[in-house]
């Protein structure tokens, strides 16, 4: 199993500790990718866009580096609704 299927798992448990590092992980294996941004946008926010042509944008987490319990709801909701991670 690789580090970013380990991950995945974690991240289904919707730990309270999934860090900024741990989410690029798993987005860069589910075949996610950053969007460039506009040198109007400024802040936190960051954009990917999925294989399936699905756009994401989360807000990076600062000045630490763990996600918001809601930030681990819709990366898990984003990852099942293009098929990365399966309902059981």
């Amino acid at each position: 199993m690789s580090k970013a299927d380990k991950l995945l798992r974690r991240l289904e448990s919707r730990p309270k500790d999934f860090t900024w590092d741990e989410a690029l992980t798993v987005l860069k294996h589910c075949g996610f990718h950053p969007v460039a941004t506009s040198s109007k946008s400024t802040g936190s926010h960051r954009k990917f866009i999925g294989p399936d042509g699905r756009y994401l944008q989360i807000s990076q987490p600062h000045p630490e580096n763990i996600l918001k319990p809601y930030q681990v709801k819709d990366l898990l909701d984003i990852l099942r609704e293009t098929g990365c991670i399966r309902e059981e």
